[in-house]
C-alpha cells in the first residue's frame, strides 16, 4: 500500500507532491530537500492527504500527473520545490524511463545550471568550484589567505597558487602562479646609495617597525615618507619623501582661478570633505589644486 500527498502554504498555494509508504511520511520534515526546508521556515505549511488506498504503482503514476499539472520552480514551470518529476519512489518502484529527446534536455539544463555557479578554477587539474570555501579546502589554503591571495586591489598581493577567478580564466587564459620568495626583497636607501639586505634592516636605519616600512613600499595608497625604495624598483632618481612635499600646513591653488586656500584644511572645509580626501584627490590629480 502506499499514500500520495501534498504540501502547501497557508494562502493554499501547493508546493511539494509526494509519495510514502505509510501516512506517517506525509508529516515528517526529515529528509527533505534544502528547497524544501527554506520554504516551510519562511511560510510554513499545511499537509493534505490525497489518496490512501493505492499500491505503489499506482502512487508513482499519480505523483507523476500531478507533478506534471502544477509544474516545478526549477525548470519555471509551476509552483513545486520537487526536484524530479516524480514516479522514483524509493521502494518497490520502477525506474523512470525518459526518451533520448529528454535526456538530452536535462543534460544540457545541468551544464548550464552548473556553468552559472562556477566562480573559481584550478589552472593545474581544470577543476571548477562555485565557492572559495571548496577552493581552500582543495589547495589546502585558508580561506581568509586565498582570497588575498585573489583580491586585486592589494597591490603586495601575489596569487602563489593554481587557483584562478573563472571570469580571469575565460578573458586570459592560464596565468603561471608567480614564484614565492624565499628571501628577503633587498631595498636602497636612494639618497645615500646604501643597500639593504632585507626591509627589517632597512626599517631599523630609518628607526621605524618593519609593517610600516612594508607598508609605504608596498602599498601605492600609502605616503613613502623615506628615501628608500625596493631595489628591483629602484630606477637611479632620488625618492624624495612625500611628506617634504604634501606638508599639512601648506598652502593650496586653484589651478584655473587662482584662489588661494592657507591650509589643507581650510580647502576641505570649502569642499566638504574630510583633509585625508583632499590629500588623495591632489595626489592622484583628481582635482585641478596643487600645492604652493
Amino acid at each position: 500500500m502506499a499514500v500520495i500527498y501534498r504540501h502547501l502554504k497557508p494562502c493554499g498555494e501547493v508546493f511539494y507532491i509526494g509519495i510514502g509508504e505509510k501516512v506517517d511520511r506525509a508529516y515528517d520534515t526529515n529528509k527533505r530537500s534544502k528547497f524544501w526546508k527554506d520554504l516551510v521556515r519562511r511560510h510554513g505549511h499545511e499537509v493534505q492527504v490525497l489518496k490512501s488506498d493505492l499500491t505503489w504503482e499506482e502512487a508513482c503514476e499519480l505523483e507523476t500527473v500531478l507533478i506534471m499539472y502544477y509544474g516545478r520552480r526549477d525548470l519555471k514551470t509551476g509552483t513545486l520545490v520537487n526536484m524530479t518529476d516524480g514516479g522514483q519512489g524509493s521502494k518497490g518502484a520502477k525506474p523512470q524511463i525518459y526518451s533520448q529527446e529528454r535526456l538530452l534536455k536535462m543534460r544540457d539544463y545541468r551544464i548550464k545550471a552548473s556553468e552559472k555557479n562556477i566562480k573559481y578554477i584550478c589552472t593545474k587539474t581544470l577543476k571548477t568550484f562555485g565557492s572559495i570555501t571548496l577552493c581552500s579546502e582543495y589547495v589546502n589554503i585558508k580561506v581568509c589567505t586565498l582570497l588575498a591571495y585573489l583580491n586585486p586591489n592589494i597591490p603586495s598581493s601575489r596569487n602563489i597558487t593554481t587557483i584562478m577567478l573563472y571570469e580571469d580564466y575565460l578573458k586570459y587564459g592560464v596565468i603561471e602562479p608567480e614564484i614565492k620568495r624565499n628571501k628577503p626583497r633587498e631595498c636602497i636607501n636612494t639618497l645615500t646609495k646604501e643597500i639593504f639586505n632585507s626591509i627589517s634592516s632597512a626599517a631599523k636605519s630609518e628607526n621605524m617597525t618593519f609593517a610600516r616600512l612594508y607598508g609605504m613600499l608596498s602599498d601605492s595608497r600609502v605616503f613613502n615618507r623615506t628615501n628608500i625604495v625596493f631595489l628591483d624598483d629602484y630606477d637611479g632618481e632620488v625618492h624624495l619623501p612625500q611628506e617634504q612635499t604634501e606638508k599639512t600646513g601648506v598652502k593650496i591653488r586653484n589651478i584655473k582661478t587662482e584662489e588661494i586656500f592657507p591650509s589643507k584644511a581650510s580647502l576641505a572645509r570649502h569642499l566638504g570633505v574630510s583633509e585625508a580626501t583632499v590629500t588623495n584627490w591632489i595626489r592622484k590629480e583628481k582635482i585641478e589644486y596643487e600645492y604652493v
